[in-house]
């Protein structure tokens, strides 16, 4: 609720907006019961809602919205170029950590999943994810530097 609020909707807006977005939620836990729903997914849906619920007003609030936009999504040509530095540095890490990297974040399987899958414990896929995170940032930070 706070978040919705401080993009800027009036408090029974932000309420509705708020309400929405949970019942996007169940919709999607009837629909999809097998997926884990993650917290930065309501967050996703509720920005959006406020977006459109702007859009509908046609009186959106820039600064408001800009602040809360990360700035790829303005970008097209950085969402590109974003997308092809983590394809190049998810190349650079080890099969067994670029294999639960990707199930977990671009399949949105759960640790569970991934070892059951895998045949590993849960706990070693968390540990690989650990690692991989860790090898993807230093590897993200090297490329950065000039």
């Amino acid at each position: 609720m706070r978040f919705v609020a401080s993009l800027g909707p009036s408090a029974d807006e932000a309420q509705d907006i708020a309400q929405e977005t949970f019942a996007r939620l169940y919709q999607q836990r009837v629909r999809h019961p097998e997926r884990e729903m993650s917290v930065a997914w309501l967050y996703t849906v509720a920005r959006r809602l406020v977006v459109d619920h702007w859009r509908a007003r046609r009186d959106v609030p820039q600064d408001s919205l800009a602040q809360q936009t990360p700035s790829l999504e303005r970008d097209p040509a950085a969402i590109v170029a974003t997308r092809d530095a983590v394809a190049r540095l998810l190349r650079r890490l080890p099969a067994s950590e670029r294999d639960c990297l990707v199930l977990f974040y671009f399949q949105d399987w759960t640790t569970e999943r991934i070892a059951e899958s895998l045949r590993i414990a849960p706990a070693t896929v968390r540990v690989r994810l650990h690692r991989a995170r860790e090898r993807l940032r230093t590897l993200w930070l090297e490329e950065d530097q000039p």
